[in-house]
């Protein structure tokens, strides 16, 4: 499992869901491991010890990288340098690889094993397109590219919801999409 983040209890809903995910697997007797991004996050907390989690240090590109990525490439810090050739390091050793989020997805074609690339929502059904010159329309825009990009190379893609599945297999009808929705961990959440 490839993550764009750590996953800890007290991190955004993203994170809790991911660790959702991993005492799933880890309750159903899948054997897997997971590297995570940490991109400066701002939450100090570790992953549980628990969990076969490796968190690896992003270093950010320059501001003006940065901006050359925003236009060339956006969302694709994590496709190269020392993350992606640690994903290519641990998917010579795993069955299927599982890429969550477009940030990680960027890495399938890198590695010589199924990859399945999750998606949570789809940018056109929750962001409206506006114009460029607009902020909002900026990262819009880069969201989208970083979506399309993502599903274009997929031959699997997982879908949080049926809302996000339906526009994803109408998009990209070469990829088969699966429904799996998000998952907490109930122990984070007793009365």
């Amino acid at each position: 499992v490839v993550l764009p983040f750590p996953p800890v209890p007290e991190g955004g809903a993203a994170s809790r869901c991911a660790l959702g995910l991993l005492r799933g697997l880890e309750a159903r007797g899948t054997s897997f491991r997971v590297l995570a991004a940490d991109m400066g996050s701002a939450s100090p907390e570790a992953p549980p010890s628990d969990l076969p989690v490796e968190v690896m240090g992003i270093q950010w590109p320059s501001r003006g990288q940065a901006r050359a990525e925003r236009v060339l490439s956006p969302n694709s810090l994590l496709s190269r340098g020392p993350f992606a050739e640690r994903v290519k390091q641990l998917a010579a050793e795993a069955d299927v690889v599982h890429l969550v989020d477009s940030r990680t997805a960027g890495v399938a074609g890198q590695i010589d094993r199924p990859a399945v690339v999750q998606l949570d929502c789809v940018t056109l059904r929750d962001r409206k397109l506006e114009a460029p010159w607009h902020e909002e329309g900026r990262i819009t825009i880069e969201l989208l590219r970083s979506e399309r990009r993502a599903c274009k190379s997929a031959r699997w893609l997982l879908a949080s919801s049926p809302e996000v599945q339906r526009p994803l297999a109408v998009s990209w009808p070469h990829a088969h999409v699966a429904v799996a929705p998000l998952a907490l961990d109930l122990a984070n959440y007793r009365p």
